[in-house]
C-alpha cells in the first residue's frame, strides 16, 4: 500500500492473490491479543484446555482486522439474517485487487503510514549505550518497552474474559481501579527476566530481540525500512514454514543471540536461487 503507481500496486495484488489463495494473516495488534489469551487460559487452566494461537490467526484479506455486516436494518429478523449472509458471503469472497479496486488510489494514497522513527532510535542508541552491559540486559529492556507499548491489550484480553464469565463487562471505575492489565504486564516482564516464558508471545519477543540485536550492533544503524522489516519477521517466524527475505534481515534473525528461525522452526533465505529452489520442492 506504499506504492502510488496504480500499475505496479495492481500487479503486486493480483501476485498477492494468486499466491496466498486470499488467505490473510491477521493484524499486529490481533495476533498478540490471541497469544495474550493463550497464555492465560493455558497458564491457569492447562495447555490441554485451549488451541495454540496459530489455529486463530487466520482469515480472509477482506476480514483482517475483523468481521462485519449489515445491522440495524429495517427487514425483519429473518430477512436481515439473509442479507447478513450474503454479505459475509460477498466479503469473504473478495480478493486483494478487488479490496483495492474498491477503496481507489485517492483513498490509497491518503492512508496513514507509520511515521520513521529511525533517527530518534539512533539517537537513543548512542544515548543510552551504557546503560546495558549484555545482551540479556539489551532484551529486557526491549520487552519491557514493548510490554509497555502494548499494555493496553492486556486490558482488553482481561475485559474479555470477565465478559465471557459474568455475562456483563466491568465498570470503568472498576478496570481503572484494579489497573489490572498494567499488573499482568509486570508479572510477564518478571517472567521473562527469569527466562521462564518458553515460547509464548513470540510476536513481542521477535520485535524485543531485533531492536536488542540492532543496538547491540555498534556498526548497524536502524534504517527507515527496518520497521517494516521487523513487522514482517513478527508475522513469519512464529506461523510459518519458510520466510524469503533481504540478507541483513536474514542475518539478523538467525544470530546466535536470538536464533529465531531455530526457535521458532521456521527456514529463512535471502538467496533467490534458494528461494526458488525451495518453493519447487515444497510444490513437487
Amino acid at each position: 500500500m506504499l506504492q502510488s503507481d496504480p500499475s505496479t500496486l495492481s500487479a503486486s495484488a493480483s501476485l498477492i492473490d494468486d499466491l496466498s489463495r486470499g488467505v490473510a494473516l491477521l493484524s499486529t495488534e490481533e495476533r498478540i491479543k490471541f497469544e495474550i489469551l493463550y497464555f492465560i487460559h493455558s497458564s491457569t487452566k492447562g495447555k490441554n484446555s485451549v488451541c495454540h494461537p496459530d489455529i486463530f490467526v487466520w482469515s480472509k484479506v477482506s476480514y483482517i482486522y475483523g468481521a462485519s455486516h449489515p445491522t440495524s436494518t429495517p427487514f425483519s429478523p429473518e430477512e436481515a439474517l439473509v442479507i447478513q449472509k450474503a454479505f459475509f458471503d460477498q466479503m469473504w469472497s473478495l480478493s486483494l485487487t478487488d479490496m483495492i479496486r474498491v477503496i481507489g488510489m485517492e483513498n490509497i494514497l491518503a492512508m496513514p503510514k507509520y511515521n520513521d522513527i529511525s533517527d530518534k532510535l539512533n539517537e537513543n542508541k548512542i544515548k543510552y549505550a551504557n546503560e546495558n552491559n549484555s545482551f540479556k540486559q539489551l532484551f529486557l529492556s526491549e520487552i519491557a518497552g514493548v510490554i509497555d507499548l502494548f499494555s493496553h491489550l492486556f486490558e482488553d484480553a482481561l475485559i474479555y474474559l470477565f465478559e465471557k464469565g459474568k455475562g456483563y463487562k466491568p465498570a470503568t471505575e472498576e478496570v481503572e481501579a484494579t489497573n489490572s492489565g498494567k499488573q499482568i504486564a509486570n508479572i510477564i516482564y518478571h517472567v521473562f527476566r527469569k527466562n521462564k516464558l518458553g515460547n509464548y508471545f513470540p510476536t513481542l519477543v521477535i520485535a524485543a530481540g531485533l531492536h536488542a540485536s540492532v543496538r547491540q550492533d555498534v556498526n548497524r544503524k536502524v534504517k527507515t525500512n527496518d520497521m517494516s522489516d521487523f513487522r514482517h519477521a513478527q508475522a513469519a517466524l512464529p506461523y510459518f514454514d519458510y520466510f524469503f527475505t533481504e540478507h541483513s534481515l536474514r542475518d539478523l534473525v538467525s544470530r546466535n543471540n536470538i536464533g529465531f528461525d531455530k526457535k521458532y522452526k521456521c527456514k529463512v533465505l535471502s538467496d533467490p536461487g534458494q528461494a526458488v529452489e525451495c518453493v519447487t520442492k515444497i510444490c513437487s
